[in-house]
Formats: C-alpha cells, sequence, structure tokens
C-alpha cells in the first residue's frame, strides 16, 4: 500500500510539472535579410522593422515589433523570438484564442519583415517550418513599361 501512495505522488508532481512549468517555444527564428535594389545593389542604413505573432496562444492585439537598420552592405539581424508558457496556460490560451477567431480572424504564427523604399513598402513572410527568407528586394525605380 505505500508503495501505491508514493507511485501515486511521483505521477501527480509528474502532472503538475508537465501542466505547470513553463517552456519556450520559437514563433520566428534569427532573421538574417539583406536588402537590395533590383539590381543587387545593398541600401545601406536602412529602416527594417520586423513584426510577430502566435495568434494562437496570444490574446488580444498581439502583434509585436520591432526595428533595426542595415550596415554599409545591406545587411540587418533580428534576434529569435520565443513565447513562454506551461502546458495548461497553451491549453486554455488556445480555447480562448479558438472563441475569439471570429472577431479577430487569425491563428497560427505570423511574421514579415517590411521596409519603405522610393516605391513604396516592401516585406517579406516567414512561413513556420520554412527557411526564413534572407533577401528583401525594395526597388529604387519605378517600371516604366514601354508601348510598342
Amino acid at each position: 500500500m505505500r508503495r501505491f501512495g508514493a507511485i501515486v505522488i511521483v505521477v501527480t508532481i509528474a502532472i503538475a510539472v508537465v501542466a505547470f512549468v513553463p517552456f519556450e517555444t520559437t514563433v520566428v527564428p534569427v532573421w538574417k535579410l539583406r536588402v537590395i535594389d533590383e539590381n543587387g545593389k545593398p541600401y545601406a542604413n536602412q529602416r527594417v522593422n520586423e513584426f510577430w505573432a502566435n495568434y494562437s496562444l496570444e490574446l488580444g492585439a498581439a502583434q509585436h515589433g520591432d526595428e533595426r537598420w542595415t550596415d554599409q552592405n545591406g545587411h540587418v539581424e533580428f534576434p529569435q523570438r520565443t513565447i513562454r508558457m506551461s502546458l495548461l496556460g497553451r491549453t486554455v490560451r488556445r480555447t480562448l484564442t479558438a472563441i475569439g477567431r471570429s472577431m479577430h480572424g487569425s491563428t497560427g504564427i505570423e511574421a514579415y519583415l517590411a521596409s519603405t523604399g522610393p516605391q513604396g513598402i516592401t516585406n517579406v513572410h516567414y512561413d513556420p517550418g520554412k527557411v526564413v527568407p534572407d533577401i528583401l528586394e525594395l526597388p529604387r525605380y519605378e517600371k516604366i513599361s514601354v508601348k510598342p
């Protein structure tokens, strides 16, 4: 009987640890990008904005943002973005976001980088499970179509 009691205590502790101890999940991995124009020339000192959210786990207006500037070669790097939450918290949040989905309409991870050039805003999106894009082409000149 003592052995059964010990097993119940161990199982209860294990369930509590799994349910209540938060663990980290990557929303967006480290994102290294080079901003270039249509001729491959880099944009130096160009502002690039990163936006990200996990709409399945975050409540309300959950989109986050950060801005960085390119170096002389057009490179910019954003750190890994994570969310830390317990299994119980994730279950509750997924339930609440599923209920609220009718108002917002989004689910899952959304992440993108955007920059504004002479021809307007250009962005690249991250698709979870795929390689992050490493080039953002930001046109300097308007394409002129010549009529025959």
